[in-house]
């Protein structure tokens, strides 16, 4: 499924399951804030890296690894909210529609969890991999800088050294 499919089916489901009688108001703060946390790292992760700046590659890397920092926090919530949801699909209280609806939502997050956790170690690596290259490349690019500098200085001292050589010729030959 597209991802805003899966966003708009999330928002849908999620002002029926906040109105959900027995499911607590824990539940679904939890399950708001995962799943903001989810859809922020989605877009972080489905953006294409640009090749600008090499800061501009460094700040989406530490955004990345904001995220990854984070993954423990929200596995967390996610493992807690799955058992929770599983719980509340065997409840009496709940009826048979929403025990089902409920379900449903549960395997959407498990999979917006599973895209999302692959994707920000995915990226993590794409975003090193390309700042590894950039920083090669970076390097040679100041090796042949500094030997086009130093060419170009050895060069005029040699066109100067000749320069001189041919005035003092010069001299010499009218001095005769």
């Amino acid at each position: 499924q597209d991802w805003e499919e899966v966003l708009k089916l999330y928002n849908s489901k999620n002002k029926t399951i906040h109105d959900m009688p027995g499911v607590g108001k824990e539940y679904a703060v939890s399950l708001d804030d995962l799943c903001t946390w989810l859809e922020k790292a989605w877009a972080l992760i489905s953006t294409p890296i640009s090749p600008g700046t090499t800061q501009q590659l460094k700040t989406h890397h530490e955004q990345i690894n904001e995220y990854v920092s984070e993954h423990d926090k929200y596995q967390e919530i996610w493992l807690k909210l799955k058992k929770q949801g599983q719980q509340l699909c065997l409840t009496p209280d709940v009826a048979h529609e929403d025990r089902a609806m409920l379900h449903d939502h549960l395997n959407t997050v498990n999979q917006n969890w599973s895209q999302v956790s692959q994707g920000v170690v995915e990226r993590q690596e794409q975003v090193e991999a390309v700042l590894k290259d950039v920083k090669s490349l970076q390097e040679k690019v100041d090796q042949l800088t500094w030997w086009v500098t130093s060419t170009k200085s050895a060069l005029q001292q040699q066109q100067s050294s000749e320069d001189a050589k041919t005035i003092q010729a010069t001299v010499t030959a009218r001095e005769k």
